[in-house]
């Protein structure tokens, strides 16, 4: 807050500097701290934010074993399909179609 020094009495006196002073005084922007503690916080805001620190803790301990589940779930995806004894077995199929194939023609 601006305030009006105490030993000089003529700006005291001069009407438009105490106008001065007390319009900067009444713009003075406050911040959100000095408002919740000047005026406080009403509960249901409060609430609201503890809730959501709640929520985003809870999600951010799931993660884990969401990385896991998935990683178990490419496990038995490629343990169970098999995929390169499937290309193996097709390749073998078509070589063999293909040379037999050829062989007839020739």
């Amino acid at each position: 807050d601006l305030e009006i020094e105490q030993d000089d009495k003529h700006i005291k006196k001069d009407l438009a500097v105490k106008k001065a002073v007390d319009r900067l005084n009444s713009q003075k922007v406050t911040s959100h701290a000095d408002t919740a503690t000047i005026i406080g916080v009403h509960l249901n805001v409060y609430l609201d934010y503890i809730k959501e620190e709640i929520d985003t803790e809870r999600s951010f301990l799931e993660l884990p074993w969401t990385l896991m589940l998935v990683a178990s779930f490419t496990v038995l995806v490629l343990g169970i399909l098999q995929r390169d004894t499937f290309f193996g077995v097709q390749d073998a199929i078509e070589n063999s179609l293909v040379g037999s194939a050829r062989f007839g023609w020739s």
